[in-house]
């Protein structure tokens, strides 16, 4: 079952550090990442992808460990995002000395996400703890964002025991669309050692300890230009408002400086007086 494999849970998540003491430690994942605190570093480049277009006869190991699905998918080179799903690697020696993984948010979208399919729908014939499957390859870039610019990293730990802290997470900006149906799958498909439903299995978030986030772009600025409809209606409401309150003043004081002129004593005045005629002889 691989090195780190034993009988925790996530109802046990808060004494995981008794037997696994890199648990209690000052670098654990997963993390709030808070954009406004974020550290802008001109030195994250977009990522380059390499190795993940699989053939079809290149075949993913699935399988059910109790906690979560694992796909068993090759460690890449230092220097690329290597694919993971989630993220746990293990050489035959025992952990790897560095984890590259990035990850993407899933979140509820309109439509079936093909890659995400490829997948999910091998899950049902890994219900059980221990249940494996074959899944033919694909393009596993699928399942990041297709904007690989927008990203945060940092260095973290594997969120599960033994908490290794040795993972560089890449954190996408941008979100996952999975349908409601494949959402629900992933929810409901695989069950513990217990036959109960895996749910509930993940790990809340860790203290950052004065961790820096760093982040590949401007976060202030494109939390700017990424200002919820409402919002941004709003906005535009108030500048529109202070526009015509301005003009209002603006007019109400060239009007009462016009008539401040015209009832000023010291306005210029002309006075008429009779003519006089004189005679000469």
């Amino acid at each position: 079952q691989g090195p780190g494999h034993s009988h925790w849970s996530y109802e046990d998540r808060e004494h995981w550090g008794v037997d696994y003491p890199d648990c209690m430690g000052t670098m654990q994942s997963p993390i709030n990442i808070n954009m406004a605190k974020t550290i802008f570093s001109p030195e994250l480049q977009p990522i380059q992808l390499s190795g993940y277009s699989l053939p079809a006869n290149e075949k993913l190991k699935l399988r059910n460990n109790g906690h979560t699905g694992v796909a068993g998918i090759r460690c890449l080179s230092q220097g690329v995002i290597p694919p993971c799903w989630p993220c746990h690697h293990w050489s035959p020696f025992g952990p790897c000395p560095c984890h590259y993984c990035g990850v993407s948010v899933l979140q509820v979208g309109p439509r079936e996400n093909p890659y995400y399919q490829e997948i999910l729908e091998h899950l049902y014939k890994i219900q059980r703890e221990g249940e494996e499957v074959l899944v033919p390859g694909f393009n596993i870039a699928g399942l990041l964002p297709a904007n690989l610019k927008l990203y945060f990293h940092y260095n973290g730990s594997l969120t599960t025991p033994p908490c290794y802290q040795t993972v560089k997470w890449t954190v996408f900006n941008q979100t996952m669309l999975l349908s409601h149906d494949q959402m629900s799958m992933l929810v409901t498909s695989l069950r513990n050692d217990d036959g109960e439903p895996l749910q509930n299995n993940y790990r809340l978030v860790q203290d950052l300890h004065r961790r820096r986030v760093l982040a590949s772009f401007q976060t202030t600025l494109f939390s700017a230009k990424r200002l919820p409809s409402g919002d941004v209606l709003a906005v535009l409401f108030g500048v529109l408002f202070a526009v015509t309150a301005l003009a209002f003043l603006l007019y109400i004081y060239k009007h009462r400086s016009q008539n401040a002129r015209l009832d000023s004593p010291t306005k210029s005045k002309v006075i008429y007086t009779a003519a006089t005629t004189e005679n000469t002889g």
